[in-house]
């Protein structure tokens, strides 16, 4: 069995370039300049209070490139030796994770958030960064959502190619969900799993220390954890591959031609139904029995000429639509901004951009006529355009 990570060691410069990848996007939030504004304070780079200091430091660097070069040239080699000195003396004071019950406006689930601090973002990227080999090499060619270059678009244009050219592989699919998959993952079997594949006791030491501070299972929002649920279910999709199988004169034949995870969701294919029905059989008992969790639904069995709902549209055999709900919201908002009389702010503008995405990886050429959605989408880079040369905030 190979394992992962053995000769990686933290160092300054390591760090330093996490600390830039986490901030990267970052720099105009309050919480950031509150968390270099504390590291200056502590070092004695200036004289100001906490909130003097945050104040100055997210006007200095708002929008200002250079200004942000200096502050990685001044602050982030203090900052990595410190974070360094606290992983190799095994002593990592975070803040507690602050929750949140928010409504998922998409589906309407009410969802628990955590907040995490940014030294403790700062921390999921050292980890996530230092153990990419392992993730790399575990999860699954087509286990999708938070792998780069592996989301929505991804996962559609998979299912596309596989019920459109391979009809006699693809009969019958079964399309499951796990049962509140984030909170209901046991942490105790997860750190099994991470010491069987990470020799490395000073990577395995932070993992431990950042998962004892959620509530339960793992937390939705953290950029650690999102890789985590999919490394855990990636002992899922390898069982599928390693046992879901019959012999036949000799010869193996799998149950399963294809299969799909987007997170939690888990969409498997078959040519033949009892096969089907029993792969699904082997599989939830696999998932209760050594990873303590369990699908939602039971006899969720479809033929593949049937619709198939999944990551925000309708895909069949011949063509592609945005699932209802989503079309619901996006007609909405193009019908309201139509009109090139009604004023289009920053806000509206990001998310007209956001869900044409969803029109352009569709079936829509009709509706794209009928609601002009190039002369929206125009109107919204226009606005985004002129925005981008921001004004700094008032000190």
């Amino acid at each position: 069995m190979k394992r992962f990570c053995k000769n990686f060691v933290f160092t300054e410069e390591y760090i330093r370039k996490c600390l830039s990848d986490c901030l990267k996007r970052r720099w105009r939030r309050k919480d950031v300049a509150y968390f270099l504004a504390g590291y200056a304070i502590r070092h004695k780079m200036t004289d100001k209070s906490l909130h003097d200091a945050a104040k100055s430091i997210r006007h200095y660097v708002y929008s200002d490139t250079k200004a942000r070069k200096n502050v990685k040239k001044t602050l982030f080699p203090v900052i990595s030796k410190d974070l360094l000195e606290e992983i190799n003396n095994n002593c990592i004071p975070l803040r507690k994770i602050h929750y949140q019950n928010r409504t998922d406006k998409a589906s309407g689930k009410e969802r628990r958030i955590g907040i995490a601090s940014i030294k403790q973002q700062v921390y999921d990227y050292i980890v996530i960064n230092a153990i990419k080999p392992m993730l790399n090499a575990k999860i699954g060619p087509y286990q999708c959502a938070s792998m780069k270059g592996r989301g929505q678009i991804f996962g559609k244009k998979a299912i596309e190619r596989w019920i459109r050219k391979e009809e006699s592989a693809t009969k019958y699919y079964c399309k499951e969900d796990i049962y509140h998959y984030y909170p209901s993952i046991p942490r105790d079997r997860l750190k099994k799993l991470l010491a069987r594949d990470i020799k490395n006791e000073a990577i395995l030491k932070v993992i431990y220390r950042l998962l004892d501070t959620y509530e339960e299972g793992l937390c939705i929002g953290s950029y650690l954890c999102q890789y985590l649920a999919n490394y855990y279910l990636s002992y899922a999709w390898h069982y599928i591959d390693n046992h879901c199988y019959t012999l036949r004169r000799g010869k193996r034949i799998n149950m399963i031609s294809k299969k799909l995870f987007y997170m939690d969701d888990i969409i498997l294919f078959s040519p033949n139904l009892k096969n089907l029905k029993k792969a699904r059989k082997m599989l939830h008992d696999f998932l209760k029995r050594k990873l303590g969790i369990r699908f939602k639904s039971e006899n969720n069995y479809h033929r593949g000429s049937e619709t198939i709902d999944m990551m925000g549209y309708k895909i069949t055999r011949t063509h592609t639509t945005i699932r209802k709900r989503n079309w619901k919201r996006i007609r909405r908002l193009l019908v309201r901004y139509k009109n090139k009389a009604r004023t289009m702010c920053r806000n509206v503008a990001n998310k007209i951009i956001s869900r044409n995405g969803m029109v352009k990886n569709s079936d829509s050429v009709m509706i794209s006529r009928k609601y002009n959605i190039k002369r929206t989408l125009n109107r919204a880079k226009e606005v985004i355009r002129c925005e981008a040369k921001a004004i700094l905030p008032a000190v």
